[in-house]
């Protein structure tokens, strides 16, 4: 893991990448908000990862607080855009203390 938290990866089998763009046109709907709301209903007894830019005003950042991912690690520089990146986790309810342990 490029946040330096290679001693977590076996505890996540679950990674809610950055596979969609919502075209400027349709944004603003709750279009990325529905879909990750859908798939994290599919796994809800799992550890989910993510990964985001985190640059000001990102609404996938806001997304993913808003449905309790965290961010942990060292945020690294981005090959594609001039900024960092960071890994938001999101653990099973009780699992946190255990794993970050």
């Amino acid at each position: 893991m490029k946040a330096d938290l290679k001693h977590l990866e076996s505890s996540f089998s679950w990674e809610l990448g950055s596979f969609f763009f919502v075209d400027e046109s349709f944004r603003n709907y709750g279009i990325s908000n529905m879909i990750t709301k859908l798939l994290l209903n599919e796994l809800v007894n799992e550890n989910v990862m993510a990964t985001t830019e985190l640059f000001p005003d990102n609404p996938m950042k806001h997304i993913l607080e808003k449905y309790d991912f965290r961010l942990h690690g060292k945020p690294w520089l981005s090959i594609k855009h001039n900024g960092a990146i960071g890994l938001f986790l999101k653990f099973t309810k009780g699992t946190a203390k255990k794993i970050l342990l």
